[in-house]
């Protein structure tokens, strides 16, 4: 058997047997919460939509309709992306177990794992970026390979629309080439016939079903991602000199130490129109991506990744002897053991159990809002199942006039007051004058804006409740409304209520502890289940259930054994209790902890009282 009929299999099947054992079997944090309920529906999610993805997940939901069906799309398109990247080195004459073993450390690599295990449409983005190269190779064989190029650009269109930066340079390769192209262009308009998806769909009201692409208005504003262009090419200093750190950071954990190797490759790559073409891809996706401003961009990292290891396999079988190649076999091996625990996400499922925590204990015909995109989704998608009749409204959609016509619609039920509609218009006129950083600061005013107009025209018919991502700061009102907390969530109320020992179900500390999570949003989720514990212990605290604040903060230790307050909390307790020497050593862990807390100059006194009583 030669190199290549070994190395070819060995490449595809040790990949997608690494990512089954790891993919997600829940819904996932990120956008594939959204993109389950789209594919499962037929529906219509965020900019610019991604058809061809939707349709693949759909797919596979049809044989199992549950979420590690559409997470296992990813893997399976990263399987195949991986396997087109190893014949893409074979093309520019890698040899055969050089390539195989860079195809799989790059595949093992944290990015590109993390973004294969998880419902995302990254992976797609580069699947078509090795296609389309895989068929620039083979332009010269066989005349074939250019409608194929041109059909593949379309695709890829329907995707992610960041397949510009390389569908262009591509096409312009081709031409170059190529110059009695005829109707080969064609090929690329005949697949954007795709987009017809969402204005049939949104004909049949689906959920998700955004920016009524049912109008060419809204099928163009879906489309080209309007609401996310303020977010591309910041060039402020600030985030520019981050976004830079950021971008080295996740380059380092899949290949950074490689790159200078990669830059060799560059030089002595022998097709040399190939290897522009790959430069002038390089740079414009590392400056679009350098320049767009969105928190987590690491998907947006993959094609410029892939391409570095090309340029580094090329580098690597120039300056290494063939006879030592086979040691690069256990590059993998090393990526397997550095990133399989972080990238193994097959038991993360943080998410539902926050979500079906929040919905088990709201009463129906509640309304929730949360500042938490995918909170709301998991939520929806709960109701959709459930029909609990709770009302989940997404707080970062209430300033767009098509959302509140669907809650109107959708919810005859609800007070949507008209002044709603002129809080919108206003909007829209002041987003026109704002500046990209205060873009989103007029965005969120109007949407708190709009979210008081529905607090106010329903609270005194039904209980309206809040999920905020982020409650570090304990918050008792809200504007001129008070807020009563229920351990994850509040309840607007007009008037201020008294502590209450609310009622907490939640997962155990057995399965949620911050010292043994990797996942940031798990470890989120469990500070939030160990706030929970700490607050409802205050609670009992003030109403001298000293007993059961103690448990309570036991509990919150638990869940978050570095949560230093609460430390200061139980030492208190204990006091009251009577029970000095555990109120002491419960202080000097806090006292120790040196965390910045108003309250360390009154608990370091009140320590040393205990101190000084203890030797009298």
């Amino acid at each position: 058997m030669s190199e290549k009929n070994f190395t070819l299999p060995l490449v595809g099947f040790t990949t997608i047997i690494v990512y089954l054992l790891t993919t997600s079997r829940y819904l996932p944090w990120g956008d594939g919460v959204e993109f389950y309920l789209a594919a499962r529906n037929l529906g219509v999610p965020h900019p610019s939509g991604y058809p061809l993805f939707l349709l693949f997940g759909r797919i596979l939901l049809s044989i199992s309709d549950t979420p590690f069906s559409l997470n296992l799309t990813t893997a399976i398109i990263t399987t195949i992306s991986i396997t087109f990247l190893y014949l893409i080195m074979i093309r520019v004459k890698v040899q055969p177990v050089l390539a195989a073993g860079l195809s799989l450390f790059f595949g093992f690599g944290r990015i590109i794992w993390l973004q294969s295990v998880v419902a995302e449409i990254y992976s797609l983005n580069l699947l078509f970026l090795f296609l389309i190269l895989y068929a620039l190779l083979r332009l010269d064989e066989d005349e074939k390979f250019v409608p194929i190029t041109f059909y593949l650009s379309g695709l890829a269109l329907t995707n992610h629309l960041t397949s510009i930066f390389y569908i262009i340079p591509s096409l312009v390769y081709i031409s170059l080439k190529n110059r009695r192209l005829g109707l080969y262009p064609l090929f690329t308009i005949l697949p954007l016939s795709l987009y017809l998806y969402f204005p049939i769909r949104s004909s049949a009201n689906p959920t998700p079903n955004l920016f009524n692409p049912e109008s060419l208005g809204g099928l163009i504003e879906l489309v080209s991602g309007k609401v996310f262009h303020y977010r591309s090419f910041f060039t402020t200093g600030n985030y520019l000199s981050k976004s830079i750190v950021d971008f080295l950071s996740s380059f380092w954990h899949q290949s950074l130490i490689l790159i200078p190797i990669g830059i060799y490759g560059i030089i002595r790559f022998s097709k040399k129109e190939l290897r522009n073409l790959i430069v002038v891809i390089l740079a414009a996706l590392t400056t679009y991506t350098l320049l767009y401003n969105i928190p987590d961009k690491e998907g947006y990292y993959l094609p410029i990744l892939g391409l570095w290891t090309i340029l580094i396999a090329i580098g690597i079988g120039n300056l290494l002897p063939r006879r030592y190649e086979a040691v690069l076999l256990t590059l993998p091996a090393i990526g397997l053991l550095l990133n399989y625990k972080t990238c193994n996400y097959s038991k993360e499922s943080s998410l539902e159990d926050l979500c079906q925590t929040i919905y088990k204990n709201l009463p129906r015909g509640s309304i929730i809002i949360s500042d938490d995109y995918f909170v709301y989704y998991g939520l929806l998608n709960l109701e959709l199942k459930k029909a609990g009749g709770i009302i989940p409204i997404c707080d970062f959609y209430l300033r767009l006039d098509w959302y509140i016509n669907q809650l109107r619609e959708g919810y005859a039920e609800i007070g949507m007051p008209e002044g709603i509609d002129n809080l919108i218009e206003e909007c829209d006129r002041r987003l026109l004058s704002a500046n990209r950083i205060g873009y989103g600061e007029v965005s969120k005013r109007y949407c708190h804006m709009i979210r008081r107009e529905i607090i106010g025209a329903n609270i005194d018919y039904r209980p309206i409740f809040l999920y905020l991502y982020d409650d570090s700061d304990w918050p008792r009102r809200w504007l001129d409304l008070h807020l009563k907390y229920y351990g994850l969530y509040y309840q607007f109320q007009v008037e201020p209520a008294p502590p209450e020992v609310f009622p907490l179900s939640l997962p155990s500390p057995d399965r949620y502890r911050t010292d043994r999570l990797i996942d940031k949003d798990a470890i989120t989720v469990t500070k939030k289940f160990a706030a929970a514990y700490n607050r409802r212990g205050i609670y009992r605290f003030q109403m001298n259930e000293i007993t059961g604040a103690i448990s309570d903060f036991k509990t919150a230790l638990e869940y978050y054994p570095d949560y230093y307050q609460v430390f200061s909390n139980l030492g208190i307790a204990y006091i009251s209790s009577g029970d000095t020497s555990q109120a002491i050593d419960n202080l000097k862990i806090y006292l120790n902890s040196g965390i910045a807390d108003p309250k360390m100059g009154m608990i370091r006194r009140l320590y040393q009282r205990l101190i000084k009583d203890g030797d009298n």
